[in-house]
């Protein structure tokens, strides 16, 4: 199973996302591929510092990662697509018609309830903090399906 997360610029949110899903999964032992990419992403940029910072507060490291922008490509050779916001999901069902069954955001994925992840841009480490938080209890209730083989989609 390969699982997108997918937000604007592919340095906050999805690659927190990324990270966290990639920790949860295989303490959790799920054999899923997660990556991530944004809709509006400049190719190569780095995580934000705060994102790196409150991955650091998981014992983990993205200090390494570099933004992708999305592609047919990536949308056609992943099962799942997780977007943090109902605009995101929106932009990619209209883009990529062929692909709506499969785009989800991230918390409708995980409990059918539809809202959005705030995009902590710019604003002070508790913000992403929260957010990181937030991430990371969605994942941890997809996860539980998973094992539970409640693959609802």
């Amino acid at each position: 199973m390969k699982i997108l997360f997918v937000c604007t610029g592919n340095t906050c949110r999805s690659p927190m996302a990324q990270a966290l899903a990639q920790k949860i999964f295989k303490d959790m032992n799920i054999k899923a591929q997660v990556s991530s990419a944004g809709i509006g992403a400049n190719p190569f940029d780095s995580a934000s510092q705060n994102s790196i910072l409150a991955m650091k507060n998981y014992d983990i490291d993205i200090s390494n990662h570099k933004s992708k922008q999305i592609t047919k490509e990536i949308i056609d050779e992943n099962d799942f697509i997780l977007t943090m916001t109902d605009a995101h999901k929106k932009f990619l069902c209209n883009k990529f018609d062929q692909a709506k069954g499969k785009i989800f955001t991230l918390s409708e994925f995980a409990c059918n309830d539809n809202y959005d992840i705030i995009d902590p841009f710019g604003a002070d480490f508790e913000i992403y903090k929260k957010c990181a938080d937030q991430i990371f209890s969605l994942i941890n209730i997809i996860a539980m399906n998973f094992n539970k083989g409640g693959d609802k989609k």
